[in-house]
């Protein structure tokens, strides 16, 4: 959705939990069940760096910054849309 709406060589700022953040990563293994991660009554999705940063680039973005290093707290992206 992000790509669809911002124009060619429009800028996308994102920020998401970081999964290897180490006590988000304890409580993902206490919680894990067959679906996936479960507590506080939902189900979560943490995504690691290089699953974020495969997902943007398969989605059309460049990558110009991530200021994040594997064990943040959150993963910070800055991207442009491709100008295909």
């Amino acid at each position: 959705e992000f790509y669809r709406v911002l124009k060619p060589g429009g800028v996308l700022y994102i920020s998401v939990q970081n999964l290897l953040y180490p006590p988000r990563m304890i409580r993902s293994i206490i919680h894990k069940t067959k679906e996936g991660i479960f507590y506080e009554g939902r189900y979560w999705y943490f995504p690691t760096k290089l699953s974020m940063e495969k997902l943007l680039k398969e989605s059309g973005f460049d990558i110009y910054l991530c200021p994040s290093n594997l064990l943040s707290k959150r993963l910070i992206f800055y991207c442009f849309k491709n100008k295909l």
